[in-house]
């Protein structure tokens, strides 16, 4: 067994109530450089009101340089093949409660129910907060089977969108419905700005007469059916030549690229379809500010892809720029109610065409104002923070809000991305 561990967690004081400085075991997906925050939220929330967090994963990559800056926080991943992997997670947390120091043991996502759906029965006294943020039900059956088991047991089940929350908890057999915690990004989670010299190496790739009146569609990741990839490349022959979609992890040895190519010749638009190598976070996040409008398309194939709530959302909005999506109930609503961007019949070429063109047309307020009311809106209303305090607080202390915002950990996090940007 191999492990990594960052600083130990300071003792514990006072008895196991959650509303004081408790000790916490987070079961969740590995830290990793270059990925999104959004399954640590937790973790990192937490931590950063002064909990002592025991986060324990299964993972071969090297932890990030910020979670040094989170003393509250050690972080313990497992190396190796995943079953040998699982089976030393399980065999830490169970030492963990035997020794009757975690006040609750924190369950993020079906993969890790899998490994802890036991803790309710051998530790019936034990807290748990049974959180996902991908909620699939009957897609693969030993995760929708653990899932079910430990979240009937747990104190209190989270789910990050309303219209998933009320099908899990009919599908589970819940008492209630679970509590909602957007996928979001918190409001200091620094996010770069609109820079000249990432537009520009964008730009150098598309027709050189249309690059000063370009309008660039973030696609948000790589070409992918279940993300109708196919149909947001083929609107472009319906839109002006002004329009192009921009993919990220299509590297030459992504499989898919060959196909998304041929699409785009049959449609007429290889020119102005974009494809760009795999990007770390922090560049993800740059070429967002330096498109013009942000993609969120799904395919309705399963309750996952017709209820989203995609951390994208606020990426998108942080880097200032709205976005096209499936008129799907809880996207669609999300959209309109707060402005946002248009929504689309995801199968129609044609009518997503009309939603883009809707977005790159000009409107009352100019593209920077748009993304300064977006941005505001990111860090104020949707950012993780806004649920996360409603919900932790039930049974939590937290810090000030200004306390957290001041916490080092967003400074570490900040300086890690100008490396990977190449600023320092």
């Amino acid at each position: 067994m191999s492990t990594h561990e960052t600083e130990k967690t300071p003792d514990r004081d006072g008895a196991a109530d959650l509303r004081k400085r408790s000790r916490i075991a987070y079961i969740g997906y590995a830290l990793e450089d270059g990925r999104a925050p959004h399954q640590a939220m937790g973790a990192i929330f937490l931590a950063a009101n002064g909990h002592d967090v025991l986060f324990l994963a299964t993972s071969s990559e090297p932890t990030p340089h910020w979670v040094q800056s989170l003393n509250d926080l050690a972080y313990v991943s497992f190396k190796g093949p995943r079953r040998r992997a699982g089976l030393s997670l399980i065999r830490r947390l169970f030492k963990e409660l035997r020794t009757g120091t975690i006040d609750c043991v924190y369950v993020q996502g079906a993969q890790q129910a899998l490994l802890c759906v036991w803790v309710p029965w051998i530790f019936p006294k034990a807290k748990v907060f049974y959180h996902t943020q991908d909620f699939k039900p009957f897609i693969t059956w030993q995760y929708s089977m653990a899932e079910k088991m430990l979240s009937r047991r747990s104190s209190k089940v989270i789910c990050n969108e309303i219209n998933r929350a009320k099908v899990m908890q009919l599908v589970h057999g819940l008492p209630e419905t679970p509590t909602v915690i957007r996928t979001s990004l918190p409001a200091p989670w620094p996010v770069p700005g609109r820079e000249a010299k990432t537009r520009e190496n964008v730009l150098a790739q598309i027709p050189e007469d249309v690059r000063g009146a370009a309008i660039l569609i973030a696609a948000g990741g790589p070409y992918m059916s279940r993300r109708r990839s196919e149909e947001l490349v083929r609107s472009l022959a319906h839109l002006d030549r002004r329009y192009c979609v921009v993919f990220t992890g299509m590297g030459v040895d992504n499989p898919l690229r060959s196909t998304c190519l041929t699409v785009a010749g049959e449609a007429g638009v290889r020119d102005r379809v974009v494809l760009l190598p795999r990007l770390g976070y922090a560049e993800l996040l740059a070429l967002y500010a330096a498109c013009d409008i942000g993609a969120l398309f799904y395919c309705d194939t399963d309750l996952a892809n017709f209820y989203q709530g995609p951390g994208r959302v606020t990426e998108y909005l942080t880097a200032g720029i709205p976005f096209v999506t499936s008129d799907y109930p809880g996207l669609e609503l999300l959209t309109l109610k707060y402005r946002v961007g248009e929504a689309a019949r995801s199968t129609d070429p044609e009518d997503i065409a009309r939603a883009i063109g809707l977005l790159g047309a000009p409107a009352d307020e100019s593209p920077a104002e748009r993304a300064i009311r977006l941005s505001e809106l990111a860090g104020t209303g949707l950012a993780y923070e806004q649920d996360a305090r409603r919900v932790f607080a039930e049974d939590f202390s937290l810090t000030s809000p200004d306390a957290y915002l001041a916490h080092p950990v967003w400074r570490a996090i900040a300086e890690d991305q100008s490396r990977a940007l190449g600023k320092t």
